[in-house]
């Protein structure tokens, strides 16, 4: 039993020096310019920034008079677009103007009858909103990001969608369920 311990023990030293000469800070290589060591180890290492820049900024606007009436008919003159005070160009301009249409109440419902969704599918009416495809890369995103991919993808349903609109959802590793 003494024999048994005290190879647990040794076994045990060998490991903890292991472990601390593996966790010790290694000096970065400098090439020999001919300067003694006291001078590279003084060098002060450089610090890396990175910079960056916008040069365009997307902003949605929606206008309504005193009513709360959609404003039809204006134009890129009629904004004025600034930044910290400074006046800002206005690059590109359009306006959506997507009519809310609402389903007819059956004239045999009564006041509080829950709404009836129609059983019957026609492809004759024509798309008068956007048609977007949603591509859920789900094969190359990590598992732990998934959920903020989803996220996004909700956010933009919920915020960009109007009532016209219609989207379909893929993914990239064939997924039916999503």
């Amino acid at each position: 039993m003494l024999i048994r311990t005290s190879y647990s023990t040794a076994f045990a030293l060998v490991l903890a020096t292991a472990l601390a000469t593996a966790q010790a800070p290694t000096q970065p290589a400098i090439p020999s310019t001919g300067a003694s060591a006291a001078q590279s180890d003084s060098t002060p290492v450089p610090e890396v920034t990175f910079r960056t820049e916008v040069n365009y900024v997307e902003e949605d606007v929606r206008v309504v008079d005193g009513k709360g009436n959609f404003v039809k008919n204006l134009r890129r003159e009629d904004f004025q677009l600034s930044e910290d005070g400074k006046a800002q160009k206005i690059s590109t301009f359009g306006m959506v103007d997507l009519p809310v249409i609402s389903t007819p109440r059956p004239l045999f419902a009564g006041r509080d009858a829950l709404p009836i969704a129609p059983d019957v599918a026609s492809n004759d009416q024509v798309l008068d909103g956007r048609l977007y495809l949603i591509l859920m890369d789900d094969y190359h995103v990590a598992p732990l990001r998934s959920q903020n991919a989803r996220n996004l993808a909700r956010r933009f349903v919920l915020e960009k969608l109007g009532p016209s609109d219609q989207a379909a959802v893929v993914a990239t590793s064939g997924n039916l369920r999503m």
